[in-house]
């Protein structure tokens, strides 16, 4: 298996701005654990678990900032082969945690830092008996780290530890689960430098757990909410009070369910929110203004999903809901905010019906618009015609299509967004685009699997 795996990218923009972009990037299957860092430069590093001929292992890919692949590094299997998060410690180098299977078959936790070019710095590997993977870590305010990590030993024993550490990984202290079987996944620093920690059942994803520790790693108190999540449970200071949310299973009541304490415990709101479509939740991340991004799917059947992003306000509301469906199997992976101005977006691709696997990188607008959309192109030989163009009712579409392919055309505005879509098996179909208004359009033509062709609509 090679070490460094070829990325290649065939692109057509609409229209390229310096603020929002989609590409797609087919390579090997990208597993849940995957983040999105933007570095001073502006470039971009993401970091991912993935999965090829059967092997998981880690891997960087670097893009600059309309994510233009610069380079890919995958060659850390000595060092790390499950990742599980990474945290930006400034100067553009990074805290790395995951886990190493050694050849005894013993897994052990293992923190590693890099700089922006995908060095390794250093190497710290613990001892399988504190715990055997870190699944979060955090910078803290006295430069100092805190890691979260699991400890099993099957059947029976199961619990999350804390570990505060010194910045070259050094054990300070380390604190347990005193509950029983509670895995924790999520923390945040409070103001007397004390910690809340959000955690989830090794035995149930319909329930959490938030934690008040102090700063030595002492319980202070522990409360049961209901809902559970895949990825994280986003734990947030909102003035005097602690907020946990965390993912409704959708065999319950599809959505995510909001607690509210507190400092001390109380249990002062308690709400869910209905999300009828949305099947999976990977992420809740803060942003801006105290809103928050939701990044997940919808599925339609195990051939069809969608991935899908929502942005929500303080309260909770939806202020706006954007899908990425390019592709028949899509999902949403992770989100961060960049800047005041726009969100970054990352999407897993498995597609069982076209064999294709990779990701896709979407950068928006604070509405939730992309204005370009970029996928493979095929060559030449699947042309197809539009006319008459310009046009005021309907036009016909021609397409080499010997064989009765399925293809899709997409028309998109000016901003991105698609304004009419339809599939079709024949070498021609009608247009009807009573309901658009005049201006300038762009289509779309594809296979399900790549382009076909592209080009310029004028309504009259």
């Amino acid at each position: 298996m090679k070490k460094n795996l070829l990325l290649f990218l065939s692109l057509f923009c609409f229209i390229r701005l310096d603020a929002q972009f989609q590409k797609y990037y087919f390579t090997s299957v990208t597993d849940r654990h995957a983040e999105i860092s933007v570095l001073s430069s502006g470039n971009i590093l993401v970091s991912r678990q993935t999965i090829d001929t059967g092997k998981s292992y880690f891997q960087f890919i670097k893009t600059n900032s309309f994510g233009d692949t610069l380079w890919t590094r995958s060659d850390y299997d000595s060092l790390i082969n499950h990742y599980y998060c990474i945290r930006h410690s400034g100067n553009d180098q990074f805290y790395i945690g995951g886990s190493k299977l050694d050849s005894g078959n013993i897994r052990s936790a293992v923190l590693m830092k890099s700089d922006s070019s995908g060095n390794i710095l250093w190497s710290k590997k613990y001892p399988d008996s504190l715990f055997q993977s870190i699944q979060f870590l955090q910078t803290l305010s006295d430069g100092n780290l805190l890691l979260l990590g699991r400890y099993y030993h099957y059947p029976v024993t199961h619990y999350g530890v804390m570990a505060k550490t010194d910045s070259m990984g050094n054990i300070i202290w380390t604190s347990k689960d005193t509950v029983g079987s509670i895995f924790f996944t999520y923390a945040i620093e409070m103001p007397d430098h004390g910690f809340v920690v959000g955690g989830m059942p090794y035995y149930s994803n319909e329930y959490n757990f938030t934690y008040r520790f102090d700063s030595t790693g002492n319980t202070l108190w522990w409360r049961t909410g209901y809902g559970g999540a895949i990825k994280s449970y986003p734990v947030v200071l909102l003035d005097t009070t602690i907020i946990s949310i965390s993912f409704m299973p959708h065999y319950v009541v599809p959505g995510i369910t909001i607690n509210k304490y507190d400092f001390t415990g109380n249990n002062i709101l308690n709400r869910i929110i209905d999300f009828p479509d949305l099947k999976e939740v990977n992420e809740i991340t803060p942003a801006s203004n105290f809103g928050y991004l939701i990044t997940g799917g919808k599925y339609q059947d195990y051939y069809n999903s969608v991935a899908v992003v929502y942005k929500l306000d303080s309260a909770f509301n939806i202020e706006w809901e954007k899908d990425i469906d390019n592709y028949l199997l899509e999902n949403g992976t992770t989100a961060i905010q960049v800047g005041n101005h726009s969100y970054l977006i990352m999407a897993n691709v498995n597609s069982h019906k076209s064999d294709l696997n990779g990701f896709s990188l979407t950068k928006l607008d604070t509405i939730g618009n992309v204005v370009s959309v970029e996928m493979p192109q095929k060559s030449a030989t699947s042309a197809c015609l539009v006319y008459p163009n310009p046009f005021s009712v309907s036009a016909t579409l021609t397409a080499n299509n010997p064989e009765n392919k399925m293809f899709s055309i997409a028309v998109y505005d000016v901003f991105g967004k698609i304004v009419y879509e339809e599939w079709f098996n024949t070498s021609s179909l009608i247009i009807n685009t009573n309901n658009l208004s005049t201006g300038i359009y762009f289509y779309r033509l594809t296979d399900g699997s790549a382009i076909l062709s592209t080009g310029k609509l004028v309504i009259d």
